[in-house]
C-alpha cells in the first residue's frame, strides 16, 4: 500500500494559519508603521499587542487580513494599542453581506 504524496514536480505546502499570515503582512509593513507610529510606542509592540487580539477572537480570525491591516495602522496613528486591558482600541468583526465575508473596523 502506498500512501498518498504531492502532485508531481510540486512540494507539498501547508497553508498559513490566520495568525502567522497576518503576522508576515504586519512584519512586511513595518515600515510603513514605524513612520507613522509615536515615539513612545515601538513597531514591535504595537504588532504583538495586535496578534494577541486577534488571536483571542474567534471572528477576528475570519476577517480579510487587508482590513485588520487597516486596523492596525489606524491605531498606531493615533497613538492606541488594541489590547482590550484598557479599552484604548478595539478591532471589531463585521459581516459585509455584498462581499459575503468578515471585515475588521476600527
Amino acid at each position: 500500500m502506498t500512501t498518498p504524496t504531492a502532485t508531481k514536480g510540486k512540494p507539498e505546502t501547508k497553508a498559513l494559519s490566520p495568525a502567522k499570515a497576518l503576522s508576515n503582512l504586519l512584519t512586511d509593513h513595518k515600515d510603513q508603521l514605524k513612520m507613522v507610529a509615536p515615539k513612545f510606542l515601538t513597531v514591535d509592540k504595537i504588532i504583538r499587542v495586535a496578534l494577541t487580539s486577534f488571536q483571542k477572537n474567534y471572528t477576528l480570525q475570519q476577517c480579510d487580513p487587508i482590513t485588520i491591516a487597516r486596523c492596525v495602522m489606524q491605531s498606531t496613528q493615533l497613538g492606541l494599542l488594541m489590547d482590550g486591558v484598557l479599552g484604548e482600541a478595539y478591532m471589531v468583526p463585521y459581516k459585509n453581506n455584498s462581499k459575503g465575508r468578515y471585515e475588521a473596523q476600527f
